[in-house]
């Protein structure tokens, strides 16, 4: 890819969509990245005798080391020029609030990691608290590929679930609402609010 990437012309966009860390979460990884479920440290919104939270919670972790150590490899052969971005789609409950899997208004599933590194990103380390929507991914790749530093400059960033998935444990009911730095609104699909309780 370092080839491929150092012989184009101008500004390109590559997407690299990786699984994991997915259920099933006792899917096997490679070695050195397991972690027994008696040594996971539970959130304080997760009954505390939740034993499928610990063994769901100890494989996620597996994931997501054997993840991190692939994207460090795949990072470690590009140009040092070159602008990384890593993001989720979603996340996932693991018992909190005693729920599981994704499409649940509450930020274990609504906020998502999103990291940057190269120019014209911010600088190394920084952390910011901006409302930021992976919906504004095609903004923020185009103003770097223009050479501008991309910033948010709206208070809040709208989230939803706009369709119920037929699948166990998934959220079961549309809603739709916003979160800022500090607060959150979600309202059902006529227009009630749902309390939340976070």
């Amino acid at each position: 890819m370092r080839d491929w990437l150092s012989a184009q012309a101008g500004p390109v966009f590559v997407v690299a969509s990786v699984e994991a860390p997915h259920p099933p979460y006792d899917a096997p990884v490679s070695a050195g990245t397991t972690r027994r479920p008696s040594a996971v440290r539970l959130a304080a919104n997760v009954p505390p005798a939740a034993a499928a939270a610990r063994r769901e919670l100890s494989g996620y972790y597996a994931h997501i080391a054997a993840t991190d150590r692939a994207i460090g490899q795949l990072v470690d052969r590009l140009p040092k020029s070159v602008t990384i971005l890593v993001t989720s789609v979603h996340g996932d409950m693991h018992g909190a609030q005693g729920l599981f899997r994704k499409g649940w208004p509450h930020e274990e599933s609504v906020r998502v990691p999103l990291i940057v590194r190269g120019e014209p990103a911010p600088a190394a380390g920084a952390v910011s608290d901006a409302p930021v929507s992976l919906l504004d991914l095609p903004a923020m790749t185009t103003a770097w590929a223009d050479g501008v530093a991309w910033r948010c400059e709206r208070e809040h960033a709208p989230i939803s679930m706009p369709s119920v998935v037929a699948l166990p444990d998934q959220c079961d009911r549309v809603w739709s609402g916003w979160r800022s730095a500090h607060a959150k609104r979600v309202t059902l699909a006529d227009g009630s609010p749902w309390e939340l309780g976070e």
